[in-house]
C-alpha cells in the first residue's frame, strides 16, 4: 500500500511539473499565460470564475458524493457485495474518463462559439457533442454487457465475486448512455455560463431521486447490491433527461439572440 501511495504522489507531482513546463514553453499558449505569475489576481475575474466554478464544483460533488455514499450502503450487504461493488465502480470510473475528456473539450468549444457570437458554429458543436457522447456511451455499454465476465476476471478468480460483479456490470452497461450524455450536456451548459440550475438539477437527480431509490430497492425490495446500482442508474437517467432539454433551450435562446442582433444592427442616430 505504501508503494501505491508513493507512486500516486510521484505521478501527480510529475504531471504538475510537466503541465507547468508546457504552459511556460509552448508558443501556441504564449498569449494566454501570465507574464508575472505572482501578480495579485483581479477581484472581478475571481468573481466571474467563482460564479461558474463554484456551482459546477457542487454539481460534480453531488454526483461523486452519490457514488461514494453508495459504498456506505454496499457495506451493509457483506464482503461479497462490497468486493463486487469495487470492481464495478473501478470499471465504471475508468470508462467515464472518455466522456469526461470529451466533455472538457466541449466546454471549450461551446464557450468559444458563444463568445464569437457564431450561432451556426454553436449549433454544430452541440450536435456533434451529443453524437459523440451517444456513440461513446453505446460503445461502453456494449463493452460492459458483452465483456463483464472478462473484466471481473481481471480483478479476482473467486466465482462468487465474479458472478455478482457481472450482474453489477450489466447495470453499468445500462446507464452508460445516460452518463455519457449528461456529462456532455452539463459541460456544454458550463460553456454557455449556465451552472447554477444544472447544479440544482444534479442535486435533485442524485440525492433526491437516485439515493432514495437505491435505499428503497436495496432494503425494502431486498435487491441488495443490485438495488444500489439501479438507484445510481436512476439518478443518472434523471440528470440526462433534465440537462439535455435545458441545453437545447439554452442553445435556442443564444441562437435567437445572436440572430436578432445580427438582423437588426444599430442604426446611426439622426443629427439633432
Amino acid at each position: 500500500m505504501n508503494g501505491a501511495a508513493w507512486a500516486t504522489l510521484i505521478a501527480r507531482c510529475a504531471t504538475l511539473g510537466t503541465l507547468f513546463f508546457w504552459l511556460t514553453r509552448s508558443a501556441s499558449l504564449r498569449d494566454w499565460v501570465p507574464q508575472h505569475w505572482l501578480r495579485w489576481p483581479q477581484r472581478r475575474e475571481l468573481r466571474a470564475q467563482a460564479k461558474i466554478g463554484f456551482p459546477a464544483s457542487l454539481q460534480m460533488l453531488c454526483e461523486v458524493g452519490a457514488f461514494s455514499a453508495a459504498g456506505f450502503l454496499m457495506g451493509q450487504f457483506g464482503e461479497l457485495a462490497m468486493a463486487s461493488h469495487q470492481i464495478a465502480l473501478t470499471c465504471a470510473s475508468s470508462a467515464f474518463m472518455i466522456p469526461l475528456g470529451l466533455a472538457m473539450a466541449l466546454t471549450v468549444r461551446t464557450g468559444a462559439a458563444a463568445g464569437a457570437n457564431d450561432a451556426t458554429q454553436l449549433r454544430q458543436v452541440v450536435k456533434s457533442g451529443w453524437v459523440l457522447a451517444t456513440a461513446c456511451g453505446l460503445f461502453n455499454a456494449a463493452l460492459f454487457y458483452g465483456g463483464g465476465q472478462w473484466f471481473a476476471l481481471g480483478f479476482t478468480q473467486d466465482p462468487a465475486v465474479i458472478s455478482v460483479s457481472v450482474s453489477l456490470l450489466s447495470i453499468v452497461a445500462v446507464f452508460q448512455l445516460f452518463d455519457s450524455v449528461q456529462v456532455a450536456s452539463a459541460s456544454m451548459l458550463r460553456g454557455l455560463q449556465d451552472a447554477r440550475v444544472p447544479a440544482l438539477m444534479g442535486f435533485v437527480s442524485y440525492w433526491i431521486i437516485g439515493l432514495p431509490v437505491a435505499l428503497l430497492l436495496s432494503r425494502s425490495w431486498d435487491w441488495g447490491a443490485r438495488g444500489v446500482w439501479w438507484g445510481l442508474a436512476a439518478g443518472l437517467f434523471v440528470a440526462c433527461v433534465t440537462l439535455g432539454p435545458r441545453l437545447y433551450r439554452q442553445v435556442l435562446h443564444h441562437c435567437h439572440r445572436l440572430t436578432t442582433s445580427v438582423s437588426t444592427p444599430d442604426l446611426p442616430h439622426e443629427p439633432s
